[in-house]
C-alpha cells in the first residue's frame, strides 16, 4: 500500500500552513509606529511646519555658531574638530565652555563633567515635553523618543511649547523643528571655522563677546523683579569665583552649578518676587 500523499494535497497543506502562520504573526509595536509615521498623510506637513517654526531659532543660532567657529580656530581646533563638536555635542554654552577649558589645558574628564552638568536641564525639559507628544495619540518607541530628545535645546523647547501650533508639538513637527535648529548650528560653526582666516581680527574679538551678551540678555529678564532668581544667580557667581581659587576651572564650574542649583531649595519661597 502506498502511504505517500498526492502532490496536490502537499501543496494545499503547505499554503494552508503559510496562511495560518501569517495570521498568527503580530508585528512588533515599533514597526506599527514606524509605519504609521511614514505613511501618515500629515507627516510631511507637520515636519515642514516644524521646520518653518525653527526659523527664529535659526536666525539666533547662525551668528553665535559662527562666532564659535571663529573662536575654535583661534583656539587651535582644526575645522573638522569644530564641525564634529557642533554635530555631536550641540550645546552652545557647553561648547564655548569646553573651548575655553581646552585653551587652559583642562583635563578631558573635567571638561566632560562640566559640560554634562551644564546640560542636565535638558533631562528635565524632555521629561516635560515627551509626554505631551505621546498625548497626540501616538505612543513612542525608544528609538523615536531618543531621536526627538537628542535635538531638544532651550530654544526649541520654548518654541514647541509656546508656538501655539499643535502640529509642531508632534513627533514629525519636533523632528522638523530640531533639524532646522541643529543644521543651522552646524552650518554656522563650519562657516565660522572656515572664514576665520579671512575676517579681520577685530571682528573675531567682537564676535567672541556675543555669547556673553546672549546670556546677559537671558539672565536680566529672568531675574528682574525676581529676588530669589537674582540671589541664585549671584550665589552661583560667588561660588564660581571662590572655587576658582582652589579648584581647577572645570571642577569650579561644576561646583558653581551644583551649589547654585541647591539654592533653589534652600531659599524660602517668600523671596520669589521683589516687593
Amino acid at each position: 500500500m502506498n502511504d505517500e500523499a498526492p502532490e496536490g494535497a502537499n501543496l494545499r497543506g503547505f499554503f494552508h500552513y503559510l496562511g495560518s502562520a501569517q495570521a498568527r504573526y503580530t508585528p512588533r509595536p515599533q514597526f506599527h509606529l514606524l509605519r504609521r509615521i511614514l505613511l501618515s498623510d500629515h507627516t510631511l506637513q507637520r515636519f515642514f511646519l516644524g521646520l518653518r517654526a525653527s526659523f527664529p531659532v535659526v536666525v539666533g543660532y547662525l551668528p553665535i555658531a559662527f562666532s564659535f567657529g571663529l573662536m575654535s580656530h583661534e583656539g587651535g581646533l582644526p575645522l573638522w574638530a569644530a564641525a564634529l563638536m557642533s554635530m555631536i555635542v550641540y550645546t552652545g554654552a557647553g561648547q564655548f565652555a569646553a573651548l575655553s577649558m581646552l585653551g587652559m589645558g583642562t583635563p578631558g574628564l573635567e571638561i566632560v563633567m562640566a559640560v554634562l552638568f551644564m546640560n542636565l536641564r535638558h533631562v528635565v525639559m524632555n521629561l516635560a515635553l515627551l509626554p505631551k507628544l505621546a498625548a497626540q495619540g501616538l505612543r513612542f518607541g525608544l528609538g523615536l523618543r531618543a531621536l526627538v530628545s537628542l535635538g531638544v535645546t532651550d530654544e526649541t523647547f520654548a518654541v514647541a511649547l509656546f508656538s501655539g501650533k499643535g502640529e509642531v508639538l508632534t513627533p514629525a513637527g519636533m523632528l522638523g523643528l530640531n533639524l532646522g535648529a541643529w543644521a543651522s548650528w552646524w552650518i554656522g560653526s563650519v562657516a565660522g571655522a572656515w572664514a576665520a582666516g579671512l575676517v579681520p581680527k577685530s571682528l573675531n574679538a567682537a564676535m567672541a563677546v556675543m555669547l556673553y551678551g546672549l546670556f546677559i540678555g537671558l539672565l536680566v529678564p529672568a531675574v528682574r523683579g525676581n529676588r530669589k532668581g537674582l540671589l541664585i544667580a549671584l550665589g552661583a557667581m560667588g561660588v564660581h569665583l571662590a572655587a576658582r581659587q582652589v579648584l581647577a576651572p572645570g571642577w569650579a564650574l561644576v561646583a558653581a552649578i551644583l551649589l547654585g542649583a541647591s539654592l533653589t531649595f534652600l531659599l524660602p519661597e517668600g523671596d520669589g518676587h521683589a516687593a
